[in-house]
């Protein structure tokens, strides 16, 4: 069962939010602010994240640098911020999606379904062979790096 981190101040947000992932079958680990999200993600590290931009003690922007410091996981923006210059900047520093407050349910799921099984078809190919000493989780599933037979690999 694949873990999406919500990360939002608004108890409100992440009480619809998770409602309507569990309901799909995913797992959620609820966070008020950027800082005990990542303190929670090294001890259990999200397929996904849903990030809020303006949250208390660190903001959702500082907490995608640290996060892409370290991890390539696929994040999404939920934010009420109408600023168009907050969205470029947000798409700059790593992020996957930007979705604006108030906001369709429906399409935050599908959207996570999409992250989800999008790297899920990237991935399924190589689960059929010999895992090598390297794999990375993606969303519930597994991405394993294989050299090819008679190839030379770095």
């Amino acid at each position: 069962m694949p873990t999406i981190a919500l990360v939002d101040d608004d108890r409100n947000v992440q009480a619809s939010v998770s409602t309507a992932l569990k309901a799909e079958g995913y797992h959620v680990a609820a966070y008020t602010d950027g800082a005990s999200a990542l303190k929670g993600f090294r001890t259990a590290p999200p397929d996904l994240a849903i990030l809020d931009i303006k949250m208390p003690h660190m903001a959702g922007m500082e907490t995608l640098r640290q996060l892409r410091a370290k991890s390539n996981l696929p994040v999404i923006f939920l934010t009420c911020t109408e600023e168009v210059s907050d969205e470029v900047y947000a798409f700059q520093k790593g992020a996957d999606d930007f979705i604006h407050k108030p906001f369709s349910q429906r399409l935050l799921v599908e959207r996570v379904k999409a992250y989800c099984v999008g790297h899920h078809r990237k991935t399924e190919r190589f689960r059929r062979e010999p895992p090598t000493s390297w794999s990375a989780g993606l969303c519930g599933w597994t991405l394993s790096a294989i050299p090819a037979p008679g190839k030379t690999t770095v």
